[in-house]
């Protein structure tokens, strides 16, 4: 895979962009809106009308947020995230300016330029590789070693630059395919990017920043690398990633480096991130210890090393948000200690409150309560569940469409579908509008619990709230009526949903066809069985094993045995569902010798069955057999039977 970065423009240190910086010394109230991005940047997304006139002249929309002086000592620390930002602007007495600096990046190459690469850029993948920046970096660098006249400091200066440049290029890419790579599903070009990015970087001597290290480890976990990820923190910041005390060896022997601000909660959270996907909740808690500076914490026989004073001071201290990363991943275990470390996590941290203090630990958001919420859930632990969703309720945080699906959910796994209608219903009282996927819960359960005519009449109110059913709201009412010994009036609802232009194109689906055909089967109706499978292939609907075995039980139905033993025979790998329904077939039909080969077979372990379905093919044998007056194959039904130590049916016992 190739990749294409623009060399330096001579005269412009970082190619056909420019960086204007804004220096600003402003006081409280600031007046502008800022938001975090995914790359790590915090930039303007809004100003007020009441900002001073030195924000509305200088700033625009667009801006970044770059630094903001420390209120000890007069350093500018980077900022990475709006806590930051906040924190260190609040920390200032009322009327005490803070210095912030802001920079806009702008396009300063011509129209013309544009117009004769836009074709170029658009008609394939990019054709140079990002050895191009490099070699832009090793040109800038050599000129400005060579350029007589020139000091020092001001070679040092175009040298990171040049670094600059090469990062940024970095960046683009990375954002690039990243955002291919979610729209395609193309888990490893972000991989090649990733690693070549590396490459280039140690080819180049450029230290990484925080914003390109947390794109090239995000870039890692989409494509389940999280492995790579770890690596790669551990290379950059020689410590180890689970957060321990254990020693790191670093393959690049140093080449792969970073500066101290990298060490951020952003780069962090794309580690927790990769724990998180690999399940592994005793190294999330250990980097949360770590960035907390608690050396004595421990677990699974591993002791916490402090990453206090090793990164960035402004933007060390996990938020909200690293907390979640963590809890998420206490909870993603699914064990009886993951639920524990994760209750821990979640009581740990305050509820909000105008009252929390700055410094202290972040306070619970609404993903907080819904990871908790959904980790109870899981376990089966509806009434803690409920308490917690009580207390987010109590604690001013109004929950949303996931809160309350989640809580249906629960509910319904715990047998207490009433109070999953109340959930539904307060859904709508406080004006969080149900989605598709709580209606589908709730008309699941009502079927289940053969409560169709509360199912069809939620259906009907879907309808006049505006959520338009689903393929899999019109199954979950199909299979409610088989389920209910109501093949008929399936079949109708089926037809009608058929018939009318709204809805047949939800009916072109396999699951709907299968349902309609195992309730023709429960008509024994063979014929409009077949009939629905020539309509399913005249839509473009391919049968699928479940549908050939709904077929299959059709024919049986309708005597047609022959029918379906050739139904039988066309299924490729048959699950053992298909193959307990194919031996009734073999056997109505007087296919003994073969039925006999596919009940030996699953002694030798080629065809798994139940138990139960293994004597119910035995018993079904031995009763056509001997209605068939094959006293041979009746007798090694028998015995085979018996061998397995089951009692004969009663049915035969009686022939």
């Amino acid at each position: 895979m190739d990749f294409e970065f623009r060399r330096l423009t001579p005269g412009y240190s970082v190619g056909t962009e420019a960086v204007e910086t804004i220096d600003l010394s402003l006081c409280r109230p600031i007046g502008i809106n800022v938001e975090d991005t995914d790359d790590g940047y915090v930039t303007v997304t809004g100003i007020s009308d009441k900002a001073s006139s030195v924000v509305t002249e200088n700033l625009r929309v667009g801006d970044r947020v770059v630094s903001v002086e420390s209120s000890l000592g007069g350093q500018m620390w980077k900022v990475y995230n709006t806590d930051g930002l906040i924190s260190a602007v609040t920390s200032r007495l009322p009327g005490q300016s803070v210095r912030i600096l802001f920079e806009r990046v702008q396009d300063i190459a011509s129209d013309e330029c544009d117009r004769e690469n836009e074709s170029e850029r658009s008609s394939s993948l990019p054709r140079s590789a990002l050895s191009e920046a490099v070699d832009g970096f090793r040109l800038a660098a050599s000129s400005s070693s060579s350029t007589s006249g020139t000091t020092t400091a001001e070679r040092r200066q175009a040298n990171t630059a040049s670094q600059q440049m090469l990062l940024s290029r970095s960046r683009d890419l990375l954002r690039t395919y990243i955002a291919r790579s979610e729209e395609t599903k193309d888990i490893a070009a972000p991989v090649k990017v990733a690693d070549r990015v590396l490459e280039a970087v140690m080819e180049a001597s450029a230290p990484l920043d925080g914003r390109t290290l947390s794109l090239i480890m995000k870039a890692y976990n989409i494509c389940d690398k999280s492995g790579k990820a770890i690596s790669t923190f551990e290379e950059v910041f020689g410590l180890a990633g689970d957060g321990s005390d254990v020693a790191v060896k670093r393959e690049y022997d140093g080449k792969l480096t970073a500066d101290i601000s990298a060490l951020n909660v952003f780069t962090i959270s794309a580690l927790l991130g990769a724990h998180a996907a690999r399940g592994d909740y005793d190294a999330s808690l250990r980097v949360l210890a770590a960035m907390e500076g608690n050396s004595d914490f421990s677990v699974s026989g591993k002791k916490t090393r402090s990453w206090s004073g090793k990164g960035d001071p402004l933007n060390m201290l996990p938020d909200t948000r690293i907390y979640n990363i963590a809890l998420a991943s206490a909870a993603k275990r699914g064990t009886k200690d993951g639920l524990k470390a994760a209750m821990e996590i979640f009581e740990s941290m305050p509820n909000p409150s105008l009252n929390n203090p700055s410094f202290g630990k972040p306070a619970k958001n609404l993903v907080t309560f819904n990871t908790m919420i959904d980790a109870f859930a899981n376990a089966g632990q509806f009434e803690n569940a409920n308490d917690v969703f009580k207390s987010l309720k109590s604690s001013g945080i109004r929950p949303d469409r996931v809160s309350y699906t989640t809580m249906i959910k629960a509910s319904i796994r715990s047998g207490n579908l009433d109070r999953a209608i109340d959930l539904l219903d307060d859904m709508k009282w406080v004006g969080v509008q149900p989605d598709i996927v709580s209606y589908n819960n709730v008309i699941e359960a009502m079927c289940n619990a053969n409560r169709l005519y509360e199912a069809k009449d939620l259906v009907n109110e879907m309808e006049s709230a505006r959520v338009s059913p689903d393929s899999m709201t019109y199954g979950l009412l199909m299979k409610g009526l088989l389920k209910a010994n109501k093949p008929w009036p399936c079949l109708t609802f089926f037809e009608s949903a058929c018939a009318d232009e709204r809805t047949a194109a939800l009916t072109e689906n396999v699951h709907l066809y299968t349902t309609a055909i195992s309730a023709a089967a429960a008509l024994g109706d063979h014929e409009r069985a077949l009939e629905l499978v020539s309509r399913m292939n005249r839509a473009g609907v391919k049968p699928n094993k479940r549908t050939l075995t709904a077929l299959m039980g059709a024919c049986i139905a309708g005597g047609k045995y022959d029918a379906a033993v050739d139904i039988f025979r066309k299924i490729k790998n048959p699950d053992s569902y298909a193959i307990s329904v194919g031996l009734q077939a073999l056997c109505q039909n007087g296919s003994f010798s073969e039925a006999v080969a596919l009940l030996s077979e699953h002694k030798s372990g080629q065809v798994k069955l139940t138990g139960k379905q293994v004597m119910a093919g035995y018993n079904n044998l031995l009763q056509c057999a001997l209605n068939s007056d094959n006293f041979e194959v009746a007798r090694i039904a028998l015995v085979s039977r018996l061998f397995f130590g089951k009692r004969i049916s009663d049915d035969a016992l009686r022939h």
